[in-house]
């Protein structure tokens, strides 16, 4: 059975559909940093704190951690509990159970 090259998508008629096995080609940030033009863009960013291309942006790691998502949530559901209803959120520091003390008479 042969692969249909295209396929009608709902709202968009005809579409050209990927080959399976065909990997698009992408242009590298190294390929893109080896031009002196985007070089000079690089370094102008770069000084201005920008988000650079190809290149991790701190703040925008910081900002989809788990870390932060917790950070948010308890700070929305603390905001939101009315006076006086149940703690909905766990302790901050997990209580370490206390040593149960040995059985003499076993």
């Amino acid at each position: 059975m042969s692969v249909p090259s295209s396929g009608t998508v709902a709202g968009h008629g005809p579409t050209s559909l990927p080959r399976p096995g065909q990997m698009p080609r992408w242009i590298t940030a190294e390929v893109i940093r080896q031009t002196p033009v985007y070089a000079g863009l690089v370094k102008q960013w770069t000084e201005r704190a920008a988000t650079v291309p190809g290149v991790a942006d701190p703040e925008w790691q910081r900002l989809v951690s788990y870390r932060a998502l917790m950070e948010e949530t308890e700070t929305a559901l603390t905001a939101l509990r009315p006076h006086r209803a149940p703690d909905v959120l766990p302790p901050r520091k997990p209580s370490v159970p206390a040593a149960r003390p040995a059985r003499l008479d076993a």
